[in-house]
């Protein structure tokens, strides 16, 4: 119980530190002119801050590195999650700074990914129920694609006000009680002794705080974005986890495709179409379904929050049976993306601006 309150307390402080930076960061973005101005291709209508992720980055980082000081056991895997984060918060942040070639980020990017993965200790199999894949070369190759596909869509998805932070929220919540749902936080007495496990929900539920302090300014009408340093480094870390949480636990990536349904379906389906038609698809656009949604509705706020009720009313009851039934996992991911392809489907993801 006593670890619990403390565990809440640093919680609290974390969400409070991130909202005074938030703030500071708005006031520091204004001064230096860091505004992303609105353009045929925006879905804001004022000049509006950006680079406000570096305020929740920095003290995951921060975190991070104190648990690694703290906790030796842990500290294999914990290196490997600094790699990723600050490089590819690094390279966010001097695209936010200087809009650097597309190319350039995407090198940078999978080189930092590449690098993680490569010092984790090992990579989890991947099944297809009949099939299983057990060669490091092509579980690297695939888990990199992975990793490097989330950190990129949650960019795409980084469009309207509130839209990724609450996501990030959720997601990075139900990922520690994914992570943690055979000992339950009762088990953990101290961060000293704490299992691989335990290490990255507490990760998890600390982001999550960081993020809350963030979304308190950008929740409609935002006044500040988390721009590609918040918003890359939030994608890589969850996917990087993923696959940490699938190594050493008794869950799989599959789970976390239940979690991120939402996202990976709208980017995925609106990536696929625009491929189809020979368009330049790191080209900014404005034809994502939420996009959509938010130019019919006139509102972000509506968006964000119907996104936020599939999560919780359709996504987190598949992935509670998931956990519990874990034979099934393949079958509720496709039953949890199946409805949603539909959904972004008729709402037009893809389709042809005109």
């Amino acid at each position: 119980m006593k670890m619990m309150l403390i565990f809440l307390f640093f919680s609290l402080t974390i969400a409070g530190l991130s909202f005074l930076m938030t703030v500071g960061l708005r006031r520091f973005a204004i001064r230096r002119g860091l505004l992303d101005h609105p353009n045929h291709r925006s879905s804001h209508e004022l000049p509006t801050p950006r680079v406000g992720g570096v305020g929740f980055v920095s003290l995951m980082l921060l975190t991070i590195l104190g648990v690694a000081i703290i906790n030796e056991d842990s500290l294999e895997v914990l290196f490997s999650i600094m790699i990723i984060v600050t490089g590819v918060s690094v390279t966010g942040f001097f695209d936010d700074l200087y809009n650097l070639p597309s190319s350039y980020r995407a090198a940078s990017y999978s080189g930092v990914v590449l690098i993680a993965l490569y010092f984790l200790p090992s990579l989890p199999n991947l099944s297809f129920y009949f099939v299983v894949i057990e060669n490091y070369c092509l579980l690297l190759f695939l888990y990199f694609l992975g990793i490097f596909w989330l950190l990129n869509l949650f960019n795409f998805m980084d469009g309207i006000d509130g839209i990724t932070a609450l996501e990030s929220i959720y997601v990075l919540l139900c990922g520690a009680f994914l992570v943690f749902f055979k000992d339950g936080f009762s088990s953990m007495t101290n961060l000293q002794d704490a299992g691989v496990m335990e290490v990255l929900a507490f990760l998890l539920v600390v982001s999550a705080a960081a993020v809350s302090g963030f979304l308190i300014s950008n929740w409609p009408p935002a006044t500040i974005f988390m721009g590609d340093v918040g918003s890359s480094t939030l994608g890589a870390f969850i996917g990087f986890v993923a696959v940490v949480s699938s190594t050493v636990g008794d869950i799989s990536v599959w789970h976390w495709l239940i979690i991120t349904a939402t996202f990976w379906v709208d980017s995925t389906f609106t990536l696929f179409r625009r491929l189809i038609r020979r368009e330049k698809i790191w080209s900014p656009h404005k034809r994502h379904a939420y996009q959509i949604l938010a130019g019919r509705w006139k509102s972000h706020k509506k968006v964000t929050l119907l996104y936020s009720a599939v999560n919780i009313f359709w996504l987190l009851p598949l992935l509670l049976i998931a956990i519990s039934y874990s034979d099934y996992v393949i079958l509720l991911t496709v039953i949890a993306s199946v409805p949603l392809f539909v959904f972004v489907f008729l709402v037009g993801a893809g389709s042809a601006e005109k």
